[in-house]
């Protein structure tokens, strides 16, 4: 891995800012789309009664409905933090800045044939721009796949 060493002084103010980015949408625009319910219920029912399924006439019946991918973050994060949604849109704003981490990763890597300077500022751009976009970062405030995807 091709990392610039003077990037490192970038790297804590980026995620500072992209943090206070991601609980900015988290705190004002938290939202619920159609298949939240979904995945909510998969996840509570894996952790309280084992099954991966859905309640219907009162009687819990496994389902392949939906893959195990994202309700099983759910779950972990249920088990973990108790059911509420701010712990899930937190544990989905630290994989996101993870995701802005990777960026500048690949952003470096891609560079390494071009000199210091370059890959300096192609690895910080690359940083910057994922952690400041505000198409990725509103999908932490939201119990969707998007941010996992």
């Amino acid at each position: 891995m091709v990392w610039p060493k003077s990037i490192n002084k970038h790297l804590f103010s980026a995620l500072l800012v992209g943090l206070a980015l991601r609980l900015f949408f988290i705190l004002h625009f938290p939202f619920a789309a159609g298949d939240t319910p979904y995945y909510e219920e998969l996840a509570r029912n894996w952790v309280y009664h084992g099954v991966y399924g859905f309640f219907s006439y009162g009687h819990l019946y496994p389902s392949d409905l939906r893959g195990p991918g994202y309700p099983g973050f759910l779950a972990i994060i249920y088990s973990v933090a108790g059911p509420g949604r701010n712990s899930v849109f937190l544990a989905q704003a630290f994989v996101d800045l993870a995701t802005c981490v990777l960026t500048a990763c690949i952003a470096a890597q891609l560079a390494a044939g071009a000199s210091e300077a370059v890959r300096r500022r192609v690895t910080t751009t690359a940083l910057w721009l994922a952690v400041l976009c505000p198409f990725t970062a509103n999908y932490t405030a939201a119990l969707l796949t998007e941010v996992l995807a």
